[in-house]
């Protein structure tokens, strides 16, 4: 699922790598290594062709995350956007993820924007009932850099055939003017959307959010606990 959003964003235009990360070191970790990525280079032609694969072996997950990010690309062409996922992430980072709190940290620190993808499998398996047409995409704006590239991000997902023809909407609070700034702002851009203004604060917006097939939403870590709706 982490590739076939991959695949949506990327829009055939971009390139994408599949890394597995093995914790430990020395030789037989090494030769551990090298036998994933033998699978995982089999498994990525069979379903997701195009996609490169790369295993990092390292002592912990924060230092396999600041490696990749590091050594991934070529030229000038670095990682620009690294995609995690994680079931139940409060969970996660609140109550043993010091390190995948430290995997997010490394990315950004090291210039990449951060997304987490979370899907159940029954919201997977509607989608895929769903014809591209009749999907829809939804962004819960917030006024800082999170809504200006969740919004890029949505939009560029509708340049992939499984969402060509969506329709992308941004919700953004009921302030006066406030609309019509992200309007423009928007506009300059050249993003194709439309604006929803949400009343009854927090609440609303996410109940507006369940009639999306895909739904960007603002996550901040705060002294290691997620914040944000």
């Amino acid at each position: 699922r982490l590739l076939t959003m991959a695949e949506w964003l990327e829009g055939g235009v971009g390139y994408t790598t599949a890394i597995r990360m093995v914790e430990g070191s020395g030789a037989r970790v090494r030769q551990h290594a090298a036998m994933i990525e033998h699978e995982l280079q089999r498994e990525l032609a069979a379903r997701h062709a195009g996609v490169f694969s790369r295993v990092v072996a390292a002592p912990d997950l924060g230092t396999a995350t600041a490696a990749a990010v590091q050594a991934h690309g070529f030229g000038d062409l670095r990682t620009n956007l690294a995609i995690h996922g994680w079931t139940d992430l409060e969970a996660r980072l609140a109550l043993d993820g010091g390190p995948q709190r430290e995997a997010l940290l490394q990315s950004t620190r090291l210039g990449a924007n951060v997304m987490i993808a979370a899907c159940e499998p029954d919201a997977w398996d509607r989608l895929s009932r769903v014809a591209s047409e009749d999907r829809s995409i939804t962004v819960l704006w917030i006024d800082d850099h999170s809504g200006s590239i969740m919004t890029l991000l949505a939009w560029l997902t509708t340049r992939h055939p499984h969402w060509a023809g969506a329709a992308v909407k941004v919700l953004v609070p009921d302030s006066p003017g406030e609309a019509d700034r992200i309007r423009a702002l928007l506009d300059d851009a050249r993003i194709d959307c439309t604006i929803d203004r949400t009343t009854g604060g927090l609440g609303a917006a996410l109940h507006a959010l369940e009639a999306a097939r895909l739904a960007f939403g603002p996550l901040g870590l705060g002294q290691g606990h997620p914040r944000g709706p």
